[in-house]
């Protein structure tokens, strides 16, 4: 999705809160920390479960303070994806924030 909007060259910034339960699990992660070098995108990682003691990365699942400074516009358009325990909470979350509904996608594995 974020590669999506770099070639269809959609304005604003580009923010990813990602979450995954170990540093391991990040999918590519060394493509999205070079977007963040590059200055394309705001990139803030989270790791709920076995995390190493030099881990620079939130720990613990996903909270309405790490969301909010994300949310510069109430007209941000926010993509959800992940379990299901997560995309019940971080779109009710954004909502809090000032998100409508219909600016959230969500998408369950």
């Amino acid at each position: 999705m974020i590669c999506h909007a770099f070639q269809a060259g959609v304005t604003g910034r580009l923010h990813l809160l990602y979450s995954a339960r170990t540093a391991v699990d990040f999918a590519y992660l060394t493509e999205m920390k070079r977007y963040a070098r590059e200055g394309r995108l705001d990139l803030a990682l989270n790791a709920t479960r076995e995390i190493p003691t030099r881990w620079k990365g939130r720990r613990g699942r996903i909270t309405r303070d790490q969301l909010a400074p994300l949310v510069e516009d109430p007209a941000t358009l926010c993509f959800v994806c992940g379990p299901a325990t997560m995309v019940d909470e971080v779109p009710r979350m954004l909502m809090e924030i000032g998100i409508e509904p219909a600016r959230i996608r969500v998408e369950e594995w």
